[in-house]
């Protein structure tokens, strides 16, 4: 896994990381809304997890804290026929939450997905908040009912950088999220604009053809849209696009994905199931059992031992090493393209055979 490094630090040999908007660094530059007491708040990392693997856990990421339950607030709408894809797909989402926080599925959890004709979308709302009293769900909530209400908006046009703009520009709530928007085209181009650590895997007869990078300013602490007046904007998003193909099989998720599961075992998983619903669960679990596994070398753990972080000298000499990666949100969604169409003549079909959704919970 790639990430960046906030500029603010240079990398070995005095070189300095690209990728981030000069209007980013200019901290005098108003940016985004200052919403009503956003000004009391200082601007947070983002606490995710408590991390079971070691006691020292704690004072290597002193940010980090453990994360609500899955939250799905949605609503399918139905773009115009001159906007629709021509893709025809089947698509199935699962979600699983963190169990220890019950009360968070009172309050609804912090992640958060839309799903329409030609239009998919999660969002991870940053839980450090909660540390400001502030409810991180409200904020990745909201945004995703943007991303709703405007998809259809002409000056979004059709493009998920401008779609990520106007939803945040409408958000009001105080909080921060990542999030990652695909728009596919009639012919056949997923278009895709992501700010922070959620991500996409395209999945192309048995290798992964495409996948987005994770922006971080430094390590577990993503780039994030926030309702502080200095923070990342769409200006701030990598927009990327991927021609798709018929039987591509697309994965969207949170990171809770894709910290505790392999590429190779996204790949292992797919091509094992007979359908995307079963894929999407399958998914789903093993990022569950994993990330329940203190002893699982996973993903996040092999990027914080590559960032410096690690138990101390003498459990080395023991023969032990960081491992693990905590019980967190994760929400997953798996489309698999049925039929494409390369001509905007032909009529125009709806994108999605929505199967099913579940909320599917091991408390």
């Amino acid at each position: 896994m790639s990430r960046n490094k906030d500029d603010h630090e240079e990398l070995p040999g005095g070189k300095k990381p690209l990728g981030k908007s000069p209007r980013q660094h200019d901290a005098t530059q108003p940016r985004g809304r200052m919403p009503r007491d956003a000004k009391d708040f200082a601007p947070s990392p983002r606490g995710k997890r408590p991390l079971p693997f070691t006691v020292e856990a704690k004072d290597f990421f002193p940010h980090l804290e453990e994360k609500g339950l899955a939250h799905s607030p949605k609503r399918l709408r139905t773009l115009p026929p001159h906007l629709r894809s021509k893709t025809n797909t089947e698509l199935r989402i699962d979600l699983i939450p963190h169990s220890r926080r019950a009360i968070s599925v009172e309050k609804g959890g912090e992640d958060a997905f839309f799903v329409s004709s030609g239009v998919i979308a999660v969002a991870d709302g940053v839980s450090g908040w909660a540390e400001k009293g502030v409810n991180p769900a409200l904020f990745s909530r909201e945004l995703m009912g943007n991303v709703s209400s405007l998809v259809e908006d002409e000056e979004v046009n059709y493009d998920p950088r401008n779609l990520i703009r106007k939803a945040h520009a409408a958000t009001s709530s105080i909080g921060s999220a990542t999030t990652v928007v695909a728009m596919l085209e009639r012919n056949g181009i997923l278009k895709i604009a992501n700010v922070g650590d959620c991500g996409i895997r395209v999945i192309r007869k048995g290798q992964i053809v495409f996948s987005t990078s994770p922006q971080e300013h430094y390590f577990d602490c993503p780039y994030q849209l926030s309702s502080e007046a200095v923070s990342q904007t769409f200006l701030d998003a990598t927009v990327t696009s991927v021609e798709l193909m018929e039987e591509d099989t697309v994965v969207m998720g949170t990171d809770g994905l894709f910290d505790n599961v392999f590429d190779r075992e996204i790949i292992s998983v797919v091509g094992s199931c007979d359908n995307v619903s079963d894929a999407a669960k399958a998914l789903a679990k093993l990022a569950y059992n994993h990330s329940n596994d203190s002893s699982f070398d996973s993903p996040f753990s092999q990027e914080a031992r590559s960032q410096g972080f690690d138990v101390p000298w003498w459990k080395k000499i023991m023969g032990m090493k960081l491992t693990g990666t905590g019980t967190l949100d994760l929400n997953v969604l798996v489309e698999l393209i049925k039929a494409h169409h390369a001509y905007r003549e032909i009529p125009t079909m709806q994108l999605l055979k929505f199967m099913k959704l579940l909320f599917h919970s091991l408390l």
